[in-house]
C-alpha cells in the first residue's frame, strides 16, 4: 500500500513539474538536443503561396495564389492594346485564337477567365456603338448609359477593370471647359495633351485621340460664328464619340450564328405579341437566348436585339 502512495507522489510531482515547465517563460530559450529534421522526421511547414505577377505584352498581370485572374486596370490596358494591333480582320475572326500564346505562362483558369474576360470586352464596345442612335441628350447622359452598358455587360470585373475611367470622365470635363474657354483647339491642344499626360496609363491614350479629334476636325474659323451653346454642344458630341469609339473591326456574324439567330427570333416575336406582362416577357426571352446561345454570345444577341429597336 504504501508503495502504491509513492508512486502516485511521483507522478503527481512528475505532471506538476511538466506543467510548470510548458509555463515558464524561460522554457522557449531552453537548449534542446533535437537534431534537425531528417528525410525520415517530419516535414517542415512551406511557406503560404503568394500570387505572382505574368507579363503579356510587356503588360503586368496579377495571378491569385489559387491560379487565378485578378481583374485591375491593366486588364483594360492590355485588351486596348490588343485591339490597337489588330485593326486588319473583324474581330470575330481572331478573338478566340489572340490569346492561346500565352498558355504555357497562365494557369488554365487564369487563362479561361482572361478570354471570357475579353470575349465581354469585345460585345461591351460593340454594344458601344449603338449610343449614337440612342440620342443622348448630353455628355452627363451618356456616361451614366456607358456606365450601365459596362456593368452589364462586364459583370463583377467592371469596377477593378474600370478603375481609372474616372479619372478620364474628370479629364473630358476639363477638355469642354479649355474648349469653351479658348474656342481654338490648336491653341488648347498643348494644354490638354499635358493633362492627358497625368492620367493613369490605362486612360491616357483615349484622352489623347479626343484632344487630336478635335485638333484635326475643328478648324479655328469653323467656330467663331458659332454660339457658345451650340460650340458647347459640339464638343460634347466630340467627346462622347471619342469616349466610345473603338479600333476593333465588327462584321456579320457567322452563318451558323445567324441561323439560330433567326430560329430565336421567331419565337421572340411570338413572346413579345403574347398577354404576357412586360416582366414575363423578359423573363421569357432570357430562357430563350440562353436556350439558343451561350456564353458572351447572349451578349451579342441583347445587342442585335437592340439595334432592330432603331
Amino acid at each position: 500500500m504504501r508503495n502504491i502512495v509513492i508512486l502516485l507522489v511521483v507522478a503527481a510531482t512528475a505532471i506538476n513539474l511538466i506543467y510548470w515547465l510548458s509555463r515558464s517563460p524561460d522554457a522557449a530559450n531552453t537548449p534542446t538536443s533535437v537534431e534537425p529534421t531528417t528525410s525520415t522526421g517530419a516535414a517542415e511547414t512551406s511557406p503560404a503561396p503568394t500570387s505572382r505577377t505574368v507579363e503579356i505584352l510587356d503588360i503586368p498581370l496579377q495571378i491569385s495564389a489559387s491560379g487565378n485572374l485578378i481583374p485591375d486596370t491593366r486588364l483594360k490596358q492590355l485588351f486596348d492594346l490588343i485591339a490597337s494591333e489588330n485593326t486588319e480582320q473583324p474581330v470575330d475572326q481572331w478573338k478566340h485564337t489572340i490569346l492561346q500564346p500565352f498558355s504555357e505562362d497562365l494557369p488554365p483558369a487564369a487563362l479561361a477567365q482572361l478570354q471570357d474576360a475579353f470575349d465581354r470586352y469585345v460585345e461591351f464596345n460593340l454594344a458601344l456603338q449603338l449610343l449614337p442612335m440612342e440620342g443622348a441628350p448630353n455628355l452627363k447622359a451618356v456616361l451614366q448609359r456607358v456606365q450601365n452598358l459596362r456593368e452589364h455587360y462586364l459583370g463583377d470585373i467592371a469596377a477593378p477593370m474600370y478603375e481609372d475611367w474616372r479619372a478620364l470622365e474628370d479629364f473630358t470635363y476639363q477638355y469642354l471647359n479649355i474648349m469653351a474657354q479658348q474656342r481654338d483647339p490648336a491653341a488648347a491642344q498643348d494644354q490638354l495633351n499635358t493633362l492627358a499626360d497625368q492620367l493613369p496609363p490605362a486612360v491616357q491614350q483615349r484622352a489623347h485621340n479626343m484632344v487630336n479629334a478635335t485638333a484635326d476636325d475643328f478648324a479655328a474659323d469653323s467656330v467663331t460664328g458659332l454660339d457658345p451653346e451650340s460650340f458647347q454642344r459640339m464638343l460634347q458630341e466630340m467627346a462622347a464619340v471619342s469616349l466610345i469609339e473603338t479600333t476593333l473591326v465588327f462584321d456579320e456574324p457567322s452563318p451558323e450564328f445567324m441561323t439560330r439567330y433567326e430560329q430565336y427570333g421567331e419565337q421572340k416575336r411570338e413572346v413579345l405579341l403574347s398577354d404576357l406582362s412586360d416582366a414575363a416577357q423578359q423573363e421569357k426571352l432570357s430562357q430563350l437566348r440562353a436556350q439558343y446561345f451561350s456564353g458572351s454570345e447572349i451578349l451579342r444577341v441583347e445587342t442585335l436585339d437592340r439595334a432592330e429597336a432603331f
